[in-house]
């Protein structure tokens, strides 16, 4: 998100919307580690979890306009994440279903931009969003059997850890 001085950003909902979902074979696949050096230092952190059908966002107080502040976590909505004025804030967003399964579908954020209703959307039905849980045996991207990319041997390397 950004904004400039007069401007105003709240996003009120995000939720997916799925679909398709299938059945998968638990071990299938490779599992790719994509979370070093993209960002991830975020001020919010919001989780989708399509389950329960409840939106969490978490603030890293940290990362944002007062690093001395409390850490909070809210669930969206009741709650919203916002920027007013001359600034900039990363949104982080992930996906919880139910594993062995296999989605599509598209996510869907519900903001106002300067007072304005809009959604946004990626991901269409022709043109789905894909997204899997693992499993607990699987442990997913960070745990064993995932691949990450090496920028020095520029390939991607089995279980490798970069820090």
């Amino acid at each position: 998100m950004e904004t400039g001085e007069l401007d105003q950003i709240v996003i009120r909902k995000i939720e997916m919307a799925i679909y398709k979902r299938t059945v998968r074979t638990v071990g299938s696949g490779t599992w790719v580690q994509c979370n070093w050096g993209g960002g991830s230092n975020t001020f919010y952190l919001a989780d989708v979890d399509t389950a329960t059908r409840r939106t969490t966002v978490q603030e890293f107080a940290e990362f944002g306009p007062d690093p001395d502040a409390e850490d909070r976590t809210d669930e969206l909505p009741p709650g919203t994440i916002s920027l007013s004025g001359v600034g900039e804030s990363t949104v982080r967003i992930g996906v919880s279903s139910l594993p062995a399964y296999k989605y599509e579908g598209a996510m869907v954020v519900t903001a106002s931009v300067n007072g304005e209703e809009t959604v946004y959307t990626i991901g269409s039905r022709d043109k789905p969003f894909r997204w899997i849980s693992p499993t607990d045996s699987e442990a997913g991207p960070t745990g064993p059997n995932h691949h990450g990319w090496d920028a020095e041997r520029r390939r991607w390397v089995r279980d490798f850890q970069p820090f």
